[in-house]
């Protein structure tokens, strides 16, 4: 997650993990590998798909807003370009796009 847009979802989640609950795109920056290779784990352990909040959506704006293109980019990467519209429930706060990582994905 970023920013805490998925943060409704993590009852239906088997695990649940936000790389900034307040959408810093510096500190996501930092942790974004340790988080990638998290979300390799969650595919070992049985995860069918990993949901990454799209980063550009949900970024502030701030000092760190020149890390949110290369944040985005690796992120993308990872989904290899696999991207899905999730519709909420009414009253969940609308529609949220996220990265789809596959299976095989690798960091």
């Amino acid at each position: 997650d970023f920013g805490g847009r998925l943060a409704h979802l993590r009852p239906a989640a088997a695990a649940y993990r936000d790389l900034s609950e307040r959408a810093d795109a510096a500190a996501a920056a930092s942790g974004v590998f340790e988080a990638l290779r998290w979300a390799e784990a969650q595919h070992a352990a049985g995860a069918r798909c990993v949901l990454v909040a799209d980063v550009e959506a949900a970024a502030r704006g701030g000092e760190a807003a020149e890390c949110v293109p290369a944040l985005a980019d690796r992120l993308y990467r990872a989904a290899s370009g696999v991207r899905a519209e999730l519709v909420a429930s009414p009253g969940t706060g609308g529609a949220v796009a996220v990265w789809l990582l596959p299976p095989e994905a690798s960091v």
